[in-house]
């Protein structure tokens, strides 16, 4: 229930933290897998950016984002921010996070992503995800885009993925799974 507002300078973007899965200047140990849990939000509770990777060191182990709180710029960035990130990531959005965009650049593994129950997306940017799973009640309403492609789908019970602003292929290269009542 943490409020990231700076009192004299409150809704400047530029003051507010930005969250990496590694270390400060490169100080300190990691351990096997970093995780980020963003639990108990308040209106307060906003982030500049998100990056999975290391500010400054390639970084290679897997990752683990639970985003609740809203990240300014709307982007999970699943790379660094100068270096490369070679480690695997898993990015569950919960609502209220205005998370549209999913940006792998600096990025050589694997990412998941994971849209929370009732979470409505619009305008997402979510192409060349593993694995993409809608839980119950998400809406993820992709942005125009030539082409959309992913590895595996899974859209439960009253998800949508609309596909109405993709002008070009959509492919999945897996399963595709729906709700099976």
């Amino acid at each position: 229930n943490i409020d990231t507002r700076v009192d004299s300078i409150a809704f400047d973007r530029d003051y507010r933290p930005y969250i990496s899965g590694g270390t400060f200047l490169d100080e300190g140990t990691t351990g096997p897998k970093a995780v980020l849990n963003v639990i108990n939000p308040n209106e307060g509770t906003q982030f500049a950016g998100i990056y999975a990777g290391d500010y400054w060191v390639e970084r290679d182990y897997p990752v683990e984002l639970n985003i609740r709180g809203e990240v300014l710029d709307g982007t999970v960035h699943t790379g660094g921010i100068t270096t490369p990130f070679n480690g695997d990531v898993v990015i569950n959005i919960y609502s209220k996070t205005k998370v549209s965009t999913i940006d792998n650049s600096n990025h050589n593994g694997n990412y998941d992503v994971n849209v929370k129950e009732n979470v409505t997306i619009l305008d997402a940017i979510f192409d060349g995800i593993r694995n993409l799973t809608l839980e119950s009640g998400s809406k993820v309403y992709l942005k125009e885009s030539n082409d959309f492609t992913l590895d595996n789908l899974t859209v439960n019970k009253d998800a949508l993925l609309d596909l109405t602003k993709v002008t070009g292929d959509i492919k999945v290269n897996g399963d595709f799974i729906g709700y099976d009542n």
